[in-house]
């Protein structure tokens, strides 16, 4: 509930990251993001989202 520093970055399947979504500074409330993936190969990713001292990890499957 308060201005932080973000960042949002995808991971392949093998960990390593593939691409940074977003990396900055944004105010407190809801927000959304596109991730174009057609540069990428179908499969599992994983999108890692990063708040302050908070941060969680998603599971996506791409499929073309």
């Amino acid at each position: 509930p308060r201005n932080s520093k973000v960042n949002i970055s995808i991971f392949d399947a093998s960990g390593r990251r593939i691409a940074e979504i977003f990396n900055g500074e944004t105010t407190a409330g809801v927000h959304s993001i596109k991730w174009d993936g057609s540069a990428f190969a179908s499969g599992v990713y994983f999108c890692r989202l990063t708040a302050g001292d908070f941060s969680i990890a998603s599971k996506m499957i791409l499929v073309k």
